[in-house]
């Protein structure tokens, strides 16, 4: 059995206050960032301009971390899921799409249209989306909407449902 982690996280830089507020309150949570910590104590995500791996600690220098989930995954599961998220770094991330979900999430006469819009596909990631396409194409996580307009909320109900289970 092996272990990945997901990192719920608030990003501590102060031009980021306004998204950090603004992300949490209109999703309902307590954080505003996700990314994958693997078990050699990488962290892989999506944030501007593109995604990246970096170290723990330099992660840690950006953003506070809220709270941790432990997927627990088989060997080949785990290989298979880090070979996926290590094909998303070098990615742009796109400000736009964060962008839609917050309007998507503020205005619910446009929200269905939004979420059921393919803004990008694989040609810009947000970090939800990041966290979102190797769970969904190794472990066959279903979402109600598109990835593209995966927030944060629907990542921490995938998180709690699938973090209580062995694979």
């Amino acid at each position: 059995m092996r272990i990945l982690k997901v990192l719920c996280a608030e990003n501590t830089g102060l031009i980021h206050k306004p998204a950090v507020w603004g992300i949490e309150k209109v999703e309902g949570v307590d954080f505003n960032h996700v990314a994958f910590c693997t078990d050699d104590g990488w962290i892989y995500e999506a944030i501007w301009p593109k995604c990246r791996k970096v170290n723990y600690s330099d992660w840690l220098n950006k953003f506070k971390l809220i709270r941790t989930y432990q997927i627990n995954l088989t060997d080949d599961q785990y290989k298979e899921i880090v070979g996926k998220i290590k094909k998303q770094v070098g990615r742009k991330y796109s400000i736009w799409q964060c962008a839609m979900i917050y309007l998507a999430q503020s205005v619910s006469i446009i929200q269905e249209k939004i979420e059921s819009t393919n803004w990008n596909g694989w040609k810009a990631l947000i970090c939800s989306e990041f966290i979102a396409r190797p769970i969904v194409e190794v472990l066959g996580y279903k979402f109600d909407q598109g990835l593209d307009s995966v927030g944060m909320d629907e990542i921490e109900i995938m998180l709690k449902e699938i973090s209580a289970r062995s694979y």
